[in-house]
């Protein structure tokens, strides 16, 4: 502090002028720009991000195992609180998931010992899962992707479908063994008959992933993980069943079937009486499901009616069900965003936001609240490091809230806190941003769902346009935080210079400017100044500054004195060559590709999102004819983003039905086959959005992924009867009964397997778990569209095969007999060779 006061300025008359003769000097904080309290109290946040392929869990990790050494350095009195720790809620949800894991797990085994009736058969069926699964994480550890919401998913998603492949081809076995062949010869003759229509259903699956790694913006990097997942178990799973599972089998069948030996006669109790009742339902099940398809076969207009049923239901449900792009998480956070009338200063700026942190403990109970962070103001103009804020002045703030464990849900006391705001603080603009990562990661940047952004040099047109819009957006069911995201009215004074007055003086523009940044403290933030403390390493910021009693009025303003930086004149006061007015003016600027961007941002509430936005495009066409020309609108964040989305999964799911059908055309050498097998699909996807529709779920970009997945696992349950009722023809019967055969054969595997994915998807569809809204539309899709698929794939696929087959049969007849009836008929006779 001394040397500071000893500084040298000038020498005047011979006698030099100490800084400590003109001015004062105190080790005190900056002037205040921007205030953190935590529950009321005056603090400090240090915002800690992460880089984008780090590990969110390790990084909090190796901050929490410093922290103690952090705390014991810290001078007394001082806390030093983790707060919003975004590694709370990963952790809870990637726990859930693994324990939804083991859930399904479970249930899937259950499912295949009540059908097989065996604990060996179960043994070797579910032995591929766990080895799958891990080659899948191997597969997915080789790519560069980690343990998330999304790859833990996929695994999830992936243990009902890999018990496919091996329960087919044990069931396969035991009917092989039923018929009189001894185990070598069954395992050996169910691994050939199903080795074909496993592959083509594993790659079925496969295939309708493709679209996904097509996909761009966020939800590419969300669902790619989650596709990879899948698709590593799944050829790892086709790969075990054709090399394992008969090797397996080979050793634990010979004493399962002395087993049921010994047991035939006797009577059963316990899980094995529970098997011989569904075999015995089963069988009676395929009785009636044989007469119900002979019934088809001799009415076929019949089956029209449930078909057009199934399709009016799916249809129904598209035009009911709303649209949105994610579902929301509750992670317990809340981040409000709230603009005072500009021109207030920090201090009120810090009363008002008081005053809403008590509105919003009356609303939120102590035992739900954990704790409460206001931000409030700018941050520091000059950025250290980026930390995200849509605050610009000092009439902005942000309040932060964190919800403990158990808490009540979070959309609930949202919207009483918006309610409450718009009672008691009506001269307060206020919407809700993202607040965990998820929800920030899904925005892409956007403060809220909607942002509608007026770009082109029509300044005062776009203003009045955005103006116009934030109004009339306002008036629209569910669209609520309406309002502006630029500052336009910031009040402030110009100072004016005569040029010709202050060069009459010898003053310059560059004189005025430095004595007004020093007289206002404003040189920090254009030239700042920084004393490295040689002692401690510490640098700080030296800034000179009027007493603020010195500048109360624009008339104390007017009367600084200005020195001429040459020449040696005496100061002159300002307003001997300035003029000082008040005017208000954008305390922000946007720009979009240089273009001038005006912004009105918006949020949804109790509507779904597709809704709301097909009354703001209606809002935006009737606007852009009254653009000037270079000037445009455009529509981003969540709106934008899902409406991509959903043009590119739609159309991706167009191109997984063209590429599942020319696979199956190459593999079985037809047109007509893989029409077979992809004839159940309309009605499959028709029951994937019965069942958003039913549950009350909105058509969402996870929802589209379960249809996606309802196409493949349906198309690979059609391709076991189509491809076993071709191999019947082939032996000689007609297509008819090798459809009934066919669908009454597979009709245990079918149902197997569907159950059995059914069940593992049924804790992901109910979305109980920490973050389990994300894929809970997913299961949801899944569900409906099997029961509804795997009903077409037992019923209209054999029905279909039975007609289109028995068509080109007769067809290759008439042409053989056409040719043999030229080649027979009077002088005709063979080309000549030469």
């Amino acid at each position: 502090m001394q040397s500071f006061l000893d500084i040298p300025l000038r020498s005047v008359d011979g006698k030099m002028v100490l800084l400590r003769d003109v001015a004062n000097v105190r080790d005190v904080e900056a002037v205040s720009t921007n205030v953190e309290r935590l529950n009321g109290q005056n603090a400090v946040m240090v915002s800690i991000l992460k880089l984008g392929n780090a590990s969110t869990v390790d990084i909090v990790d190796g901050i929490m195992a410093r922290m103690p050494s952090i705390r014991a350095e810290a001078p007394p009195g001082m806390k030093i609180e983790a707060i919003f720790d975004q590694s709370v809620f990963v952790k809870a949800a990637v726990e859930s998931v693994l324990h939804e894991i083991l859930l399904v797990g479970a249930l899937v085994a259950s499912v295949v010992l009540l059908f097989l009736g065996s604990w060996r058969s179960t043994f070797i069926v579910l032995t591929s899962i766990p080895l799958a699964l891990l080659c899948s994480i191997v597969g997915l550890s080789l790519v560069g992707a980690t343990f998330n919401l999304m790859t833990l998913g996929g695994l999830s998603l992936a243990i009902g479908i890999l018990v496919d492949n091996a329960l087919v081809e044990i069931e396969n076995t035991k009917r092989q063994i039923a018929s009189g062949k001894n185990v070598h010869d069954a395992i050996v003759a169910g691994a050939q008959e199903v080795a074909f229509p496993e592959f083509v259903s594993t790659i079925s699956i496969c295939i309708v992933f493709i679209p996904i790694f097509l996909l761009s913006g966020t939800a590419s990097y969300v669902f790619r993980p989650l596709a990879l997942a899948v698709v590593f178990a799944m050829v790892a799973s086709y790969l075990l069943a054709r090399t394992l599972v008969p090797t397996l089998a080979s050793l634990l069948m010979p004493g399962e079937v002395r087993a049921e030996n010994k047991r035939a006669g006797k009577k059963s109790y316990g899980p094995l009486a529970i098997h011989y009742a569904v075999e015995h339902g089963v069988d009676k099940l395929g009785e009636l499901q044989g007469k119900l398809i002979g019934f088809l076969l001799r009415y076929k207009v019949i089956l029209l009616i449930p078909i057009g049923i199934a399709l009016a239901i799916g249809t129904f449900s598209a035009l009911h069900a709303g649209r949105e792009f994610f579902p929301k998480t509750d992670a317990g956070l809340i981040r409000l965003f709230v603009r005072i009338p500009s021109g207030v200063r920090i201090e009120d700026t810090g009363n008002k936001v008081a005053e809403i942190q008590r509105g919003i403990k009356e609303i939120i109970p102590a035992k739900d609240l954990e704790l409460i962070v206001e931000n409030i103001g700018a941050p520091y103009s000059i950025n250290l490091a980026y930390v995200e804020s849509t605050s610009a002045t000092s009439s902005d703030a942000e309040i932060l809230v964190q919800l403990k464990k158990g808490h009540q849900p979070t959309p609930e006391y949202v919207r009483q806190i918006r309610a409450m705001i718009a009672d008691k603080f009506p001269d307060v603009q206020a919407f809700f941003r993202p607040a965990d990562a998820t929800s920030q990661t899904l925005a892409s940047g956007s403060p809220t769902t909607f942002e509608v952004r007026f770009m082109g040099r029509d300044v005062p047109g776009n203003i009045a346009l955005a103006k116009e819009l934030r109004e009339k957006l306002a008036k629209v069911p569910g669209a609520v935080d309406v309002t502006f995201r630029e500052v336009l009215d910031q009040p402030g004074y110009i100072i004016r210079v005569d040029r010709v007055r202050a060069s009459q003086l010898g003053v310059t523009q560059q004189d005025a400017s430095n004595t007004l940044l020093a007289a206002l403290g404003s040189g920090g933030s254009v030239s700042p100044n920084f004393w490295a403390d040689t002692a401690t390493g510490a640098s700080y910021d030296v800034q000179v500054i009027a007493p603020p009693a010195n500048l109360t009025s624009v008339e104390q303003l007017l009367n600084l004195p200005i020195r001429p930086s040459v020449g040696g004149a005496d100061p002159v006061p300002l307003r001997s060559f300035a003029t000082v007015t008040e005017k208000r003016s954008p305390a922000s600027v946007s720009r979009t590709t240089l273009l001038p961007t005006y912004t009105v941002v918006a949020n949804v509430e109790g509507r779904d999102l597709g809704s709301v936005t097909k009354d703001l495009e209606k809002l935006l066409e009737e606007q852009r004819p009254r653009l000037q020309p270079g000037n445009k609108i455009e529509l981003a964040g969540q709106a934008a983003l899902m409406k991509s989305a959903y043009s590119e999964l739609i159309g991706g799911l167009g191109l997984s039905a063209v590429l599942v059908f020319l696979v199956m055309a190459v593999n079985f050498q037809s047109w007509t086959l893989p029409f077979v097998a992809i004839s159940g699909l309309p009605i499959a996807i028709s029951g994937a959005i019965f069942g958003l529709w039913v549950t009350g779920t909105p058509v969402s970009v996870p929802a589209l992924m379960g249809v996606i997945m309802v196409v493949g696992v349906s198309t690979a349950n059609s391709v076991l009867v189509s491809s076993f009722a071709r191999d019947r023809v082939e032996e000689g019967i007609t297509p008819a009964e090798a459809a009934v055969e066919a669908a009454t054969t597979r009709l245990r595997p079918v149902m197997m397997t569907a159950l059995a994915m059914i069940l593992g998807v049924v804790p992901m569809a109910l979305g109980h778990a920490e973050g389990g809204e994300q894929n809970a539309p997913l299961g949801r899709a899944v569900i409906g569209g099997l029961l509804f698929g795997t009903m077409a794939s037992l019923f209209v696929v054999p029905v279909v095969f039975a007609f289109v087959r028995g068509w080109t049969l007769r067809s290759e007849k008439k042409h053989a007999h056409e040719n043999e009836v030229t080649l027979d008929r009077p002088g005709a006779s063979l080309p000549d060779p030469a």
